[in-house]
């Protein structure tokens, strides 16, 4: 799956602080996929002949602080936990360090997890209904299934959800709030290209509640942030 493969982008733009993927694959990086993968399909020579990746950056990008400290934190753990142990618990490099980005996006699970507690009691749901209710989306498919994943599909819905939030229920003011929110409704767009269909409801969304002369500003700054995360992804 392209899992791994946002990995290795995420340890180029971490270790190299590029894009340049040539050594992030294989034995070069006997983290991401056992020390096995190859590039293949994901691989494309760009300008020049640099190898760049076909996929999105921006799970990468967000991810490549939490990849410069979770490489060294798996060589630290695999040092002090003893060899029996990480035997018997059936772990290894590669599948230790695996677990620690896991963690990292059931944080993520669980911050989407309140976002929607908070949504469904500003819609007027008890706080025992809001709570049932957030935790049977979350321990649904496939939020359940996603939430220990690499891919992009959790934290798009993290974000989507966030900014439906400050639209629709939270009326946001100021123009420092609707820039951020339009930064955020284009990094849908950077996280994944099919997010277009995400990035383009919202903004629509955005403007028409933002509509009339005493919003313009908020209107462009909004639309000021969405353009560019658009034209950066482009």
């Amino acid at each position: 799956g392209d899992e791994p493969h946002y990995l290795a982008i995420a340890h180029s733009l971490a270790f190299d602080g590029d894009l340049d993927l040539a050594n992030n694959y294989g034995a070069n990086e006997p983290l991401v996929g056992g020390g096995v993968l190859q590039p293949e399909a994901h691989v494309r020579p760009g300008a020049d002949g640099v190898a760049r990746p076909v996929h999105d950056v921006g799970l990468p990008l967000l991810f490549a602080p939490v990849v410069r400290l979770a490489v060294p934190l798996t060589s630290a753990l695999t040092r002090v936990i003893p060899e029996a142990a990480m035997r018997r618990a059936r772990l290894n490099p590669p599948l230790l360090y695996r677990h620690l980005l896991s963690l990292t996006m059931i944080a993520l699970a669980a911050i989407l997890a309140g976002l929607m507690f908070d949504a469904f009691v500003a819609l007027g749901a008890s706080a025992r209904a809001a709570s049932g209710t957030a935790a049977l989306l979350m321990l649904s498919p496939p939020l359940l299934i996603f939430s220990v994943l690499f891919f992009t599909e959790l934290l798009s819905a993290l974000l989507c959800f966030l900014v439906f939030y400050r639209i629709c229920l939270h009326d946001a003011r100021g123009t420092w709030q609707w820039w951020w929110l339009g930064c955020l409704t284009g990094f849908l767009f950077l996280l994944h290209a099919r997010n277009i269909g995400l990035t383009l409801p919202l903004a629509a969304l955005a403007l028409y509640r933002l509509r009339g002369p005493f919003r313009r500003r908020e209107a462009g700054a909004f639309a000021l942030g969405v353009s560019a995360l658009v034209v950066a992804r482009t």
